[in-house]
């Protein structure tokens, strides 16, 4: 989710040691990163999605350079339709209505997939969803070219799919791992 900094490896390592590796070291941060949207309440958690707040007050790394009054759009267009969000009754609901609002109709300057993405996984957080499926863009469009998986027209991925290393592994660790590991495979 955020936490996209390369790994340090050895080239080619198997892929088997990069995700052990990946499950050992990194999955906390992604974790972190998300559970704490959860205890928020619906406006709050809405605010720091949109405006990619973390723990710290600071903001997460993936929306570092998008500026403050595209992000505000953001939010303000969110919050507009705050009912219709807390009706969604899946992620991938929640993903699509982000996806209209934000990207479809009338796009918001400076916000791409990887922010409707980051921000649909902390607002999704906060609703009890997770992703099912692995959302491929930027880093993790990479990572699953580099890898060569089956990358759909809709760009996400369904874990069954993916070879048997990542069968454990819940969509939104993949997605990070696949970002993190891009120039490893």
């Amino acid at each position: 989710m955020n936490s996209c900094q390369p790994m340090r490896t050895n080239k080619k390592e198997s892929l088997s040691k990069l995700v052990n590796d990946y499950r050992k070291l990194k999955k906390w941060k992604c974790d972190c990163d998300l559970k704490m949207f959860c205890s928020y309440s619906g406006k709050k958690a809405i605010y720091r999605a949109a405006y990619a707040i973390r723990l710290d007050g600071k903001r997460f790394d993936h929306q570092r350079r998008i500026k403050y009054r595209h992000m505000k759009s953001a939010y303000g267009r969110i919050l507009k339709h705050y009912d219709e969000i807390a009706r969604c009754k899946s992620f991938d609901q929640l993903y699509n209505l982000l996806t209209d609002l934000l990207i479809s109709h009338n796009r918001i300057e400076g916000l791409g997939p990887l922010y409707l993405y980051d921000t649909a996984c902390r607002i999704g957080m906060y609703l009890g969803y997770k992703p099912r499926y692995v959302y491929l863009h930027a880093g993790a469009l990479e990572g699953a070219r580099a890898l060569r998986l089956p990358i759909n027209k809709d760009k996400r991925l369904s874990r069954m799919d993916l070879r048997v290393e990542f069968r454990r592994m819940p969509a939104y660790w993949i997605e990070d791992f696949l970002c993190v590991n891009k120039d490893n495979f």
